[in-house]
């Protein structure tokens, strides 16, 4: 995944094929809390080039008939907010900042259709509500200026 990332140009082409792959493999590197910093990164950083591609694809006018499902979608949309909620951990601030940017981008540029499952919220409320941890969520919501 890591040369995808580095090479994400290179990819373009191929990205409706290559794309269900790397959403599974950003959440199997980023699943697990005992994961290093550096796997967590990549998982975001493997989102972020799925989102640059669809911005690529909007920005040059490409009429091609594919475009990503819309279960990707919403996957990524999740995975961004579950991950810009883990403010808690002081090594994830900046990967919660980076989340919260890309959600806003994707949200604004790439797909402004989509609708946020709000089961997707419901579940970071219990989560946080057992953890109490009130502070992250209200957090993010200022943060992500959801419309």
């Amino acid at each position: 995944m890591t040369i995808i990332v580095r090479h994400q140009t290179i990819y373009f082409h191929v990205r409706y094929t290559l794309a269900n792959l790397m959403i599974q493999s950003a959440q199997k590197i980023a699943g697990q809390a005992t994961n290093p910093m550096e796997h967590k990164k990549l998982a975001i950083d493997i989102i972020e080039v799925i989102i640059k591609w669809e911005l690529r694809k909007h920005s040059e006018q490409i009429n091609d008939q594919k475009n990503f499902n819309r279960s990707l979608i919403d996957t990524m949309f999740s995975f961004l907010i579950r991950h810009a909620c883990q403010i808690n951990i002081p090594n994830m601030i900046p990967l919660s900042q980076q989340c919260i940017r890309l959600f806003k981008i994707a949200r604004k540029y790439a797909w402004p259709n989509v609708d946020i499952k709000l089961t997707t919220f419901e579940r970071l409320i219990h989560q946080i509500v057992s953890d109490w941890k009130f502070v992250e969520l209200s957090c993010f919501f200022y943060t992500a200026d959801i419309e």
